[in-house]
């Protein structure tokens, strides 16, 4: 019985405690965006919260 709360116990801390770590996106992001037959097109992302 004692086997199966622990990881019980665990998940939930996991799933109360996990938000808290979440990324902070703020700022301004760069990506590729690769197609098939073309170059790649650059783009720029800005997050603002």
């Amino acid at each position: 019985m004692a086997a199966n709360i622990l990881p019980m116990v665990l998940i939930a801390m996991f799933a109360i405690l996990s938000p808290l770590f979440a990324a902070d996106i703020t700022g301004e992001w760069h990506a590729e965006i690769k197609r098939s037959n073309t170059a790649p097109m650059p783009t720029t992302f800005d997050f603002e919260v």
